[in-house]
């Protein structure tokens, strides 16, 4: 048995336990294999040369076979994962799950979920103690571990392209931040972007170090499909919240009016004795009356009912109260009365007042 052959069958059944995929390379070393013995058979048809041939080519359908059943798996267990996730009522709390969600469902043994803010991308960290990978680049670069997109690196071309994608080796690809390779230590990994709409919001990155197994192909699929289905759920729940917002805010306004009503119909109601300038009388007394002589006949009824407010001894803001206006507006109608009345003070504009409408107080 080739070198070869015994190679991939050691990592096909690696690649089970971990629900992994088997990696490009050994696939393409096996295909190279299947092509070389094709090619013997045909020149030379021995019984070994097919009985090799036959060998490689169960092991290439055994890892299309596995390679078909992972996948199958993993998106079932996506589906499984974004239905718990629907259950989020808040983006905080989607963002802080997704990552565990990720490992679940595609079987990696790390995840991390990050936002893109402008011109920058952020890491979004778990709590201090939860994850020592995510606490090593906190040490490094404090709570806020922001990075620039510099067109460089890879994250940029997945803004660019929207497009998912594989690093093999990562720490010979100068297109991968060094924070990756010397903090977290990433041999390879997946990466893929969260879309909203058409825009990039946020990436998610995935590895199977702590498995001791390369991502391959399979992987980068994995977490496309979870990506592609996590933005539209961070859309759902960001409109969800939006909603909710605007329903508390209505909410308050309305319970503020209802308050507002209840403190009026509940208030204190003055009901005053109606001015002589109230009651009707025959046109022609008018026409006995001196110019020169103040008309309280020409005072608005409100004007007439904060005067005799301020003839009782009441002060703006009782009167303010009793009328639930302002004091300011209280002032104005006294101001409106007093040059009416002709009277240069607030006391003689009620001393004119109540001898006009010979009233005793």
């Amino acid at each position: 048995m080739s070198d070869v052959l015994e190679r991939c069958r050691e990592e096909r059944h690696r690649a089970r336990e971990v629900r992994g995929h088997v990696s490009v390379a050994v696939v393409a070393e096996l295909r190279s294999e299947w092509e070389s013995w094709r090619a013997t058979a045909r020149t030379l048809p021995t019984t070994e040369s097919l009985r090799r041939l036959l060998e490689v080519a169960d092991e290439l359908r055994a890892v299309d076979e596995h390679e078909e059943h992972t996948l199958e798996r993993t998106r079932t267990e996506i589906q499984h994962a974004l239905g718990r996730l629907r259950r989020c009522d808040s983006i905080d709390q989607l963002v802080r799950l997704a990552p565990g969600e990720l490992r679940r469902a595609c079987g990696f043994s790390r995840a991390m979920i990050s936002r893109v803010d402008g011109s920058s991308w952020v890491p979004i960290f778990p709590p201090p103690g939860v994850d020592a990978d995510a606490d090593a680049l906190r040490a490094r670069f404090g709570d806020h571990f922001v990075l620039p997109m510099q067109h460089m690196l890879l994250e940029a071309e997945m803004v660019r392209r929207r497009i998912p994608l594989l690093v093999e080796h990562a720490a010979s690809d100068p297109r991968v931040h060094e924070a990756f390779v010397s903090l977290a230590g990433a041999r390879d990994y997946v990466g893929a972007p969260i879309l909203s709409g058409r825009r990039v919001i946020g990436f998610l990155h995935a590895d199977r170090r702590d498995q001791d197994h390369a991502v391959a192909p399979g992987d980068r699929e994995g977490i496309h499909v979870f990506a592609r289905h996590f933005g539209l759920l961070h859309d759902r729940v960001a409109i969800a919240e939006e909603l909710q917002r605007r329903h508390d805010d209505i909410a308050g306004r309305q319970r503020a009016m209802a308050d507002e009503l209840a403190s009026l119909v509940t208030s204190r109601l003055v009901f005053l004795p109606p001015a002589e300038s109230d009651v009707w009388r025959p046109q022609a007394e008018h026409h006995h009356e001196a110019d020169d002589q103040p008309a309280p006949d020409t005072l608005t009824a409100r004007e007439r009912e904060i005067l005799a407010m301020v003839a009782s001894g009441a002060t703006n803001q009782a009167i303010a109260r009793e009328l639930v206006v302002s004091p300011n507006t209280i002032k104005t109608h006294v101001a409106r009365a007093s040059r009416k009345l002709r009277a240069h003070s607030r006391a003689e504009a009620v001393a004119r007042y109540l001898q006009a409408t010979e009233r005793t107080w």
